[in-house]
């Protein structure tokens, strides 16, 4: 399933969040398997992580 996940960078809060528009998953995920996974994958991206804010089903 294709999905957009809109996350914010820890310690580089701004305004508007950043999107990664097109993230294919598993069908049988849910938002919440999705989240934690994105999380998990993108753990070092700014030096401290990411916090997803949205899971939007394309």
């Amino acid at each position: 399933m294709k999905v957009s996940v809109e996350y914010i960078v820890i310690g580089r809060e701004k305004k508007y969040p950043d999107v990664a528009g097109e993230v294919y998953v598993p069908d049988n995920w849910s938002d919440e398997q999705i989240k934690k996974w994105f999380e998990e994958r993108h753990h070092n991206l700014g030096g401290k992580g990411v916090i997803v804010v949205n899971v939007e089903h394309l």
